[in-house]
């Protein structure tokens, strides 16, 4: 009698759907997880590389107004030198009558070229005229021999300095010119634009303008005026001469620390706010202040949410899917119709296959084949061309120095020029030809029906028209060389040595001092460019 205990029972469907649910779902959960990965990581790098290229155009823009305002006022106190109510006046300084007729002419001039002061010094310092002759904080009697504007136009130079006026105690920009009498220098003639009467070159936001010494004098924010850059050489002078330029001394530091390095871009935390930011500095050498623009990332919160819910769609999505297939596996395996059911479905888990296939197969940066779809297309290639007996050639392309572009421009700039010569490999390459990134700046081609030479005619049009084209990036562009090694099909060659000889071939053209097309054959080796 057989013990009814020792046959197995076939397990119930829910348990069978259980288990081809689990089945499916891991696989396509890790698919759909680093496709999604991959996607948006891209949409981070793409909108801070948007804001780098926005900073970068507003930065120039904030420092060309600035220079081409300031180099106009600057050349004002040349012309006010060489007029005569100046020269006589500080020729005889002790003409109480000239020095009346030149407070005034200084009172019209102000009025007329809408500055806030002009004065009038003689070699030691010395105010004896000034445009606010008639006020209470006049300049006449100060001497202003310790200020940089004033030494440098005693040297026969135009001075120009952003300081607090020692009289007025307010801020500004401060301009002069010598004035020479008999080709000597017998006084200086300065003039003062108070910063309030320059606000508008900060209306845009998120921006500053720093002086000489890293001071923070003019702001969209007004939390940062009067803060010092880190390390700047604010931070070297002494109490003396911060107080002799600015009337105070001991300035807080602006917060600006490192926040993160993402894609090789340097991301700031700027002040009290919670958001990371992107900073671009640009200085004038010819005025002697630096421009900054800075914008937060807030939408990189945004961006983290979004990547958030969208691992939870694939979470759901996978689970769902994963479950319904499995369903309709369980329900057509215990129809009468299985057979022709089943034959649907795997066609549909085909196509889903194909797709999934196809993401793991392509290079994420670049769009074309990556090292797991070319050793596929190889394998059929060699396999064909071993079979009917026809020509096959193999190139590697390695772009020359792209380690110095990634060191001394940013990944950013080396990700730009790997899709600039992609596309163009891949623009210019045979519909048969086979196009595939190795890994870093490696790339290969299989070109079937192709012997050796015509290979190497192909491959040279490429190598000369990558050199032709440089990679647009910002406001330049970045010329790039690529050497290749070629070699074609041997009777008894494996893959493998295929790959070897085309490698070889590629170091000789890169020993031979790069830019250069090396073939190597199993019995020779050619040259060209």
């Amino acid at each position: 009698m057989t013990d009814v205990s020792l046959i197995a029972k076939p397990p119930s469907s829910l348990k069978r759907i259980l288990l081809v649910t689990l089945a499916i779902f891991v696989p396509l959960f890790a698919a759909l997880y680093v496709s999604l990965d991959i996607y948006d990581q891209q949409q981070r790098l793409a909108y801070i590389s948007r804001e780098d290229l926005a900073l970068q155009n507003r930065v120039t823009a904030l420092n060309t107004e600035l220079d081409r305002s300031l180099s106009l006022l600057r050349n004002l106190p040349q012309v006010l030198a060489q007029s005569r109510d100046v020269t006589e006046t500080l020729a005889q300084s002790d003409s109480q009558a000239m020095r009346n007729r030149l407070n005034r002419f200084l009172a019209r001039a102000t009025e007329d070229l809408k500055v806030d002061i002009m004065w009038a010094m003689d070699r030691t310092g010395n105010t004896v005229a000034a445009s606010n002759y008639d006020q209470a904080a006049s300049l006449i009697g100060g001497n202003y021999a310790y200020r940089d504007y004033f030494k440098t136009a005693l040297a026969g130079g135009k001075g120009h300095q952003f300081a607090i006026g020692a009289t007025t105690l307010v801020p500004g920009f401060y301009f002069s010119a010598p004035v020479t009498y008999q080709d000597e220098v017998i006084g200086v003639v300065a003039m003062k634009i108070n910063v309030s009467n320059l606000l508008n070159w900060v209306m845009q936001p998120n921006v500053m303008v720093s002086d000489s010494v890293g001071l923070v004098i003019m702001a969209s924010n007004p939390d940062y005026v009067l803060r010092a850059m880190p390390d700047s050489p604010l931070q070297a002078m002494s109490d003396d001469q911060q107080l002799q330029r600015y009337q105070q001394h001991q300035f807080e530091k602006l917060r600006l620390d490192i926040s993160d390095i993402y894609g090789g871009y340097t991301l700031w935390r700027l002040g009290n706010h919670t958001s990371p930011a992107l900073i671009k500095r640009q200085a004038s050498h010819e005025n002697d202040f630096e421009g900054i623009a800075y914008s937060y990332l807030d939408q990189l919160d945004e961006l983290d949410h979004r990547h958030t819910a969208h691992l939870l769609i694939a979470l759901v999505a996978s689970g769902l899917l994963s479950l319904a297939i499995a369903s309709t596996l369980v329900y057509l395996l215990r129809s009468h119709d299985g057979e022709r059911q089943l034959r649907a479905s795997n066609a549909k888990l085909e196509m889903l296959n194909n797709q999934l296939e196809a993401l793991a197969g392509e290079d994420p940066l670049t769009g074309i084949f990556n090292r797991r779809k070319l050793d596929l297309m190889l394998e059929e290639e060699w396999t064909r061309s071993r079979r009917y007996r026809r020509p096959l050639s193999v190139a590697v392309l390695d772009l020359d120095y792209f380690k110095k572009i990634n060191d001394t421009l940013g990944h950013g700039a080396g990700d730009a020029v790997l899709i600039h010569v992609a596309r163009l490999l891949s623009s210019n390459k045979r519909s048969t030809d086979v196009l595939a990134r190795l890994g870093g700046e490696e790339f290969v081609m299989v070109l079937p029906e192709t012997h050796a030479q015509d290979a190497q005619i192909l491959m040279e049009r490429l190598r000369q028209m990558i050199a032709a084209e440089p990679t647009p990036w910002k406001q330049e562009s970045i010329s790039v060389t690529i050497s290749i090694g070629i070699t074609s099909l041997g009777r008894e060659d494996k893959i493998s040595d295929l790959l070897r000889r085309a490698d070889e071939a590629l170091y000789e053209a890169k020993g031979a001092g790069r830019n250069q097309v090396y073939v190597h054959c199993p019995q020779h080796v050619s040259q060209s460019g």
